[in-house]
């Protein structure tokens, strides 16, 4: 070791280390403590995101990238292949704060 080298000292003292462990202990003791029968009779949840039907605007529109094929470089026209794109969608109705699939949508 040079003498203009600085000393090196461990990332954590050792009162940080005490809390970082009891902090984790006790989160451990609140969430951790659940039998696996209880943590299996939970309802399972669905996630509903509900967007509002108008988009929230205004938004800047370059009318110069309005294309069909956006495989093309907008900066010099060149054509590069695509890569196949599948979406899935799953439709729900909300009522009453909970949410039920679409039949036939």
């Amino acid at each position: 070791m040079r003498e203009e080298d600085p000393p090196i000292r461990p990332h954590f003292s050792r009162r940080e280390a005490l809390v970082w462990a009891g902090a984790t202990g006790a989160i451990w003791l609140v969430n951790g403590t659940r039998t696996l029968a209880q943590a299996a009779s939970d309802k399972p949840r669905s996630l509903c995101l509900v967007r509002p039907e108008q988009p929230q605007g205004p938004y800047f529109v370059d009318e110069r990238l309005h294309r069909t094929d956006i495989r093309s470089d907008p900066t010099n026209g060149k054509i590069t292949p695509g890569t196949e794109l599948t979406l899935t969608f799953h439709i729900s109705r909300v009522y009453a704060g909970e949410c039920h699939p679409l039949p036939d949508a």
